[in-house]
């Protein structure tokens, strides 16, 4: 990576009103199948830095078998055709993959983003933009590596894998959404901000076909189908006259963090009184709540459950784990924790009389000091420098002495008088 980034520095060095300069650098991503977006970014740092790569793998090759064999694959047309396919393609399916990352609720979203996705991808296979664009930097490719020159073979393989790809994935997507794209759009008329005037003539027909498709695959009995369109029929009229005028301005205006569907299914399903007398279309409003549109809630809870329940913590009691759980996801944050953590152990410690552990016998307690402050200083004891030269001097002379004995044992023992 540091090679790169001097690599970098040396492509994209600007100059800039004499002393200014501005150097430019990335770094690369790495690419993970359980991260959607992830290859978008990794495709799209490889085709913006694909000069800086080939020549850092260049400097590595001799000394790195890896670096050799990547150089050989990314010195060739068909590589650099993929990589200019896929970063025209990835950012399409990352735009859809963000309406299924959304915390809120919105099912009058999701056909309309299917349907967008496919007619971009359907615009690319019939324009060919990845290819021409291509075709337009062909030559600087070539002028930095001569193993990258287009060729009919070339030319017709890129063009069949382009149109290939793109069939493959708009039957994908078809395959995926198209049993549940239906019964998923028809939850759209609990958003009672598509709800029309009463005066106006769309009113009496709204919602009855969607209601019709959600009676036939929640209900087989003709009678229970019979039972929700009547309370569907009437439950309109308490959206228009006594829940619509009731709905807060933040969450119609879209600025709070729940949708007016969210909303509107709350009002159902917490009120007594339209539970007790439209339970079939409170069976459907179960259904349309807990719904798992957004693949956010599920990450965030594994994510949160990879946090509590540890190596260290994996004896934690299933009740143990799903009220840490219920706190990590449903909890306030960090900032206003304090608050309901007080509340909290206070009302632990008067449930019932609580055993504190006392200090053992013997067991001094230790006092704990600052590191800098740990030694007394005292001031009856100030040295001159006249006493240090003293004790200096005095140490000196001892030092000589020492010597002079150790001189005079030495001549001893050499004094032979025989």
């Amino acid at each position: 990576m540091a090679s790169y980034l001097k690599v970098q520095l040396a492509l994209k060095s600007i100059n800039l009103e004499g002393d200014k300069l501005a150097k430019v650098t990335r770094r690369l991503k790495k690419a993970c199948r359980t991260r959607w977006l992830s290859m978008d970014a990794a495709v799209s740092g490889v085709r913006q830095d694909y000069e800086a790569l080939l020549q850092t793998l260049s400097l590595l090759e001799e000394k790195d078998a890896a670096a050799h064999g990547l150089l050989m694959k990314m010195k060739s047309l068909k590589f650099l055709g993929a990589i200019y396919i896929l970063s025209d393609i990835l950012p399409v399916l990352s735009e859809l993959s963000r309406h299924f990352q959304h915390d809120s609720l919105n099912f009058s979203a999701i056909l309309p983003a299917i349907n967008q996705c496919k007619d971009k991808l359907k615009q690319i296979r019939e324009n060919e933009e990845p290819l021409q664009k291509l075709s337009e930097d062909i030559d600087s490719f070539t002028d930095m590596c001569a193993e990258i020159k287009s060729n009919a073979k070339s030319s017709n393989e890129l063009h069949a894998l382009l149109r290939n790809y793109i069939d493959s994935l708009i039957k994908n997507i078809d395959r995926r959404f198209s049993d549940t794209s239906a019964v998923v759009a028809a939850f759209a008329i609990f958003d009672p901000t598509t709800l029309p005037r009463s005066d106006e003539v769309h009113f009496k027909t709204y919602g009855d076909s969607q209601i019709a498709l959600l009676a036939d695959h929640f209900f087989s009995d003709d009678v229970e189908k019979e039972k929700l369109k009547i309370q569907w029929n009437g439950f309109k009229y308490h959206t228009h006259d006594i829940l619509l005028p009731n709905m807060p301005k933040e969450v119609r205006d879209g600025k709070a963090r729940m949708t007016p569907t969210e909303w509107l299914l709350l009002q159902l399903l917490r009120s007594a009184g339209l539970r007790h007398f439209n339970p079939e279309l409170v069976f459907v409003a179960e259904a349309a709540a807990s719904l798992p549109v957004s693949n956010a809630w599920p990450e965030r809870g594994a994510s949160i459950l990879k946090v509590i329940k540890t190596k260290l913590r994996n004896r934690l009691s299933i009740g143990m784990l799903e009220g840490l759980l219920h706190v990590g996801i449903n909890g306030p944050d960090v900032d206003h924790s304090q608050p309901v953590i007080k509340k909290a152990v206070n009302t632990w410690l008067a449930s019932k009389p609580r055993r504190k552990l006392e200090t053992p016998k013997g067991v001094t307690q230790c006092e704990s000091r600052n590191a800098s402050v740990q030694t007394e200083e005292s001031s009856s004891f100030t040295p001159c420098r006249e006493d240090i030269r003293a004790v200096l001097k005095e140490i000196l002379l001892e030092e000589e002495f020492d010597s002079h004995s150790d001189e005079d044992a030495d001549n001893d023992s050499d004094f032979d008088p025989f």
